[in-house]
Order: C-alpha cells, then structure tokens, then sequence
C-alpha cells in the first residue's frame, strides 16, 4: 500500500531541508511526497528540487498562491483521491 505526505511549503528555507531528509530517512516502500508551494519568495523551491533530483524521491509538486495551510492540505488529500479513484 502507498503512504502518502502531504508537505505545505511557505518560506521555510531554513529547516526544509532538515525537514525533508526526515521524511526520507523515515520512508520505507512505496511512498509519495505532495509538496505545496504556498507562494514562496525564499528558495524553497530551489531546495525542494535539488532535494527530489538528487536523492530520486517520488514527489510531486503543486503550486497555489498565499492561502491558509489547511487550504494546502485539502488540496493535497484531493489530489490522493485523485490519484487513487478506486480506494475510499
């Protein structure tokens, strides 16, 4: 069974990278990040695919603009539903 993660993003620069070799180092299987980018103007962008190419993680990258961290996460969870159309 494929675990997902759904990480919103608005410029945390200073511990992404902390933050998504943890998700890594923790990841064992079949396992997909959903990144949000909440309109970053920091380098979290730059981080996140220097940290998705080099270490060949399974992550897929969505972009909204300047809204609340839940709106990230219902997003997030619609796009699991998306991808998996069969399962509840």
């Amino acid at each position: 069974m494929k675990s997902y993660i759904i990480l919103p993003i608005y410029n945390r620069e200073d511990i992404l990278e902390d933050v998504l070799n943890g998700i890594s180092n923790s990841f064992e299987g079949d396992n997909k990040i959903i990144c949000i980018l909440d309109g970053c103007t920091d380098s979290s962008e730059d981080i996140l695919n220097n940290f998705i190419s080099k270490n060949k993680i399974d992550a897929g990258i969505h972009y909204m603009n300047d809204v609340h961290e839940i709106t990230c996460l219902n997003y997030g969870l619609m796009q699991i539903k998306l991808m998996n159309p069969t399962e509840n």
